[in-house]
């Protein structure tokens, strides 16, 4: 990587309008309301204190008219801003949602002015769109790195500048869509060959013996592998968390801030549903996710348990 590179030019992400029909394309590149929708996640994210997921899920409950395919565009999008945040704040105020919502479909999605000119609300921001292409980053580690400042500091003290750098640009990257095969209802080849029956390409993922990396980002809420709780969604480092853990079949164990419950439905099927396995949390709601899958699992001996605090005395 050269210093007078910039970290977000050569995209390969697909222009928004690949993910469409022509027809549907406004501005020759982006779609008015998938525009407008991405601005409004993005202003109620900086508004509040939710995670980015609680937000997106929150904004999809609400907009019921969005199908599936502008859902993912909108997440896809979302997603790219906040991985290229130190540098498209660089660019844009970050508390001026479209501004940086335009700046991130020109540098991260490689969209033209032309393409986004349609987009502006008058003369000025037209005029501040046009002047963006020719705007250069600041030359500071944080902006090469993709990578908050507070992250770069520390990262400093133990890593040498070319590991901490390689690890803010591999941050950049999509996650893989990763499968995790529940034992207690499958076997790895049968999931492969239901996936390959499905037209899904999928493969064994490098390390984890029960996973399975699938290609593309296909919707898998309606196959009957997973209604049938035959896998879950669960990348591989996940996975090999339990391999770490290597529960014994009449084992306790207790999962803390076990969320939505996908590492302790893991252990529990190493456990072969014997022994006693506890998912605490302090949020209440997230362990009410892990009620469907629990029943799509198959698992008998795993509890969740709201908790008040760490120290809880139950």
């Amino acid at each position: 990587m050269t210093k007078n590179r910039s970290p977000l030019r050569g995209s390969t992400r697909p222009s928004p309008s690949s993910l469409k029909p022509k027809e549907e394309v406004e501005n020759d590149g982006v779609r008015i309301p998938l525009f407008e929708a991405l601005v409004e996640v993005l202003r109620i994210l900086l508004a509040g204190t939710r995670p980015a997921d609680r937000v997106l899920h929150d904004f999809f409950r609400d907009q019921s008219q969005l199908g599936g395919r502008d859902r993912a565009w909108v997440t896809e999008h979302f997603y790219a801003l906040l991985r290229h945040w130190e540098s498209i704040t660089a660019l844009a105020p970050p508390t001026a949602p479209r501004r940086l919502v335009l700046a991130s479909l020109q540098r991260v999605n490689g969209l033209s002015t032309r393409e986004l000119q349609g987009l502006c609300r008058g003369d000025e921001e037209r005029d501040w769109l046009a002047a963006l292409a020719a705007q250069r980053l600041p030359d500071t580690p944080s902006v090469r790195a993709h990578l908050p400042e507070w992250v770069v500091s520390a990262v400093q003290e133990v890593l040498p500048e070319g590991e901490w750098q390689a690890l803010g640009w591999a941050l950049q990257k999509s996650a893989p869509l990763d499968l995790r095969v529940n034992l207690l209802k499958a076997e790895r080849p049968a999931v492969l060959a239901a996936l390959t029956a499905a037209g899904i390409a999928a493969e064994a993922t490098p390390l984890s013996p029960w996973g399975v990396r699938v290609q593309g980002r296909p919707l898998l809420n309606r196959l009957p592998l997973f209604t049938e709780g035959w896998v879950e969604i669960q990348d591989e480092g996940s996975q090999l968390l339990a391999a770490l853990v290597a529960p014994r079949r009449r084992d306790m164990v207790v999962d803390f801030c076990a969320g939505s419950g996908g590492k302790a439905l893991h252990l529990a099927a190493l456990m072969h549903n014997q022994g006693r396995l506890y998912a605490f949390d302090v949020a209440a709601r997230r362990l009410e996710q892990l009620k469907p899958r629990l029943k799509r699992s198959g698992v008998s001996n795993l509890m969740p348990v709201v908790i008040a605090r760490e120290t809880d005395d139950r």
